[in-house]
């Protein structure tokens, strides 16, 4: 097994146990059941994982790009991070009443759809499409 396949199988892993989390604090952030508790659980575990997750998605997503063109790639995966930042912040800011649940919302919508992504990814398919459809252009 290589490093990718490693990569992808822990992303996988991860983002499901990711998943669990976001829904328990979904649950618990629109009903308020375990109160202050059913928040910071379910955030401990979605920050703590977050670190290895994003860590596992960047080396993934440049083990598919050829060598000529990983920094452009990496700059990329930088400005689509903060993007997803901003994004994220903004919804915040115009939804937010006060109660955790906005937060919780965003939070597990955010990471089902990176689950998603997860789940539907190619540990191999992805490299090889792109190799063999793709010339680089050198610079003569």
């Amino acid at each position: 097994m290589d490093s990718s396949s490693r990569s992808i199988s822990l992303l996988v892993i991860l983002s499901a146990f990711m998943a669990f989390a976001s829904l328990w604090l979904l649950v618990d952030g629109l009903t308020g059941a375990l109160g202050l508790w059913g928040i910071a659980l379910p955030m401990l575990i979605v920050f703590s994982t977050n670190g290895i997750i994003a860590a596992c998605s960047n080396a993934a997503a440049l083990s598919c790009v050829p060598d000529e063109v990983t920094g452009s790639a990496a700059a990329l995966i930088g400005a689509l991070q903060y993007g997803s930042g901003m994004i994220s912040s903004v919804l915040l800011a115009i939804f937010s009443d006060g109660t955790p649940a906005a937060m919780c919302i965003i939070i597990a919508a955010f990471v089902l759809c990176a689950a998603a992504m997860a789940f539907l990814s190619e540990p191999d398919g992805a490299s090889k499409n792109f190799h063999s459809t793709t010339k680089i252009r050198s610079k003569s």
